[in-house]
């Protein structure tokens, strides 16, 4: 969604970058901030929608399982441990309060991207180490005596380029844990997305634009 955001904007700036300076004031350079704010309007509904998807995968609704809280608990404390990632790394244990029916996990990793650099004639890539981190939080509520309300919420920090470098690991964090506990039925409904009011950055960049437009318009009615 973030990739269909960024083609639309880029369009939409050529569009009306092309069509404001050389067609109402024949001067490329007064279509160059018309067409920037175009493209912030037309991709700033589909990052937005990108924002909503990717709090509903990293919050994730809670699940009702059909195991008691206590082997609920158990079998997730005992995958973390046991769970590995390719560099060896391992998820550290912050917090597993039985009292409060909370585990807290961190996850640090390291993979290998190709960063793009300067060379002598040209450009050449370079592979870099980079670091992950994925914190997992996850409640245990005991609905009935024979079934667990387990909640998920993860929160990523990513260094380089690829901001989607932890998504197949929770991926299989929920996927491994609804194996575990014998599969899920999702609790509540799910949120329903609502495109919010315009940022306030985005409308003092389109008044100060009109005003820019305005002033292009007197100069070229004043030429005439």
């Amino acid at each position: 969604m973030a990739l269909r955001g960024i083609g639309l904007g880029f369009f939409a700036f050529c569009l009306v970058g092309w069509f404001v300076g050389d067609v109402v004031f024949h001067n490329a350079g007064a279509g160059f901030f018309p067409g920037l704010v175009a493209a912030l309007w037309a991709a700033w509904p589909l990052f937005a929608i990108h924002t909503s998807q990717r709090a509903d995968f990293l919050h994730p609704l809670p699940k009702r399982y059909p195991v008691n809280n206590q082997v609920a608990f158990t079998k997730a404390i005992e995958f973390l441990r046991e769970f590995s990632y390719s560099f060896g790394d391992r998820w550290h244990i912050v917090t597993a309060d039985v009292a409060s029916n909370r585990i807290v996990a961190d996850l640090r990793f390291f993979d290998e991207e190709s960063h793009p650099e300067a060379a002598g004639r040209g450009i050449s890539t370079r592979t870099v180490r980079v670091q992950r981190r994925i914190r997992l939080e996850a409640q245990f509520d005991a609905s009935y005596s024979a079934e667990t309300i387990v909640k998920l919420n993860f929160y990523t920090q990513i260094e380089g380029f690829n901001f989607r470098a932890c998504d197949a690991i929770i991926t299989e964090v929920k996927d491994s844990l609804d194996m575990l506990l014998c599969g899920g039925i999702e609790v509540g409904a799910s949120r329903p997305f609502k495109l919010s009011a315009p940022p306030v950055w985005l409308l003092g960049v389109t008044a100060l634009m009109l005003l820019f437009l305005l002033g292009d318009t007197q100069k070229a009615l004043s030429g005439q």
